[in-house]
């Protein structure tokens, strides 16, 4: 499995796939692998939307 350096440009495969994940609302995602993502310089401000959502879900699960 190829390991995601915050720093790389994301690959067209790549982008595929976390636009899949995205439609599924991240579902699986740990809260530090969202907020890594996050990081990512070049994701799209719709995925990066959606990773933020994500992340405001998880947080209210946890405050439970």
């Amino acid at each position: 499995m190829q390991t995601l350096d915050k720093r790389d440009k994301l690959t067209k495969t790549q982008l595929l796939y976390l636009v899949q994940e995205a439609k599924r609302s991240f579902r699986g995602w740990s809260r530090e692998g969202l907020e890594f993502l996050l990081q990512t310089k070049d994701l799209k401000a719709e995925l990066k939307r959606e990773c933020r959502k994500a992340v405001a879900k998880l947080s209210l699960q946890r405050g439970r």
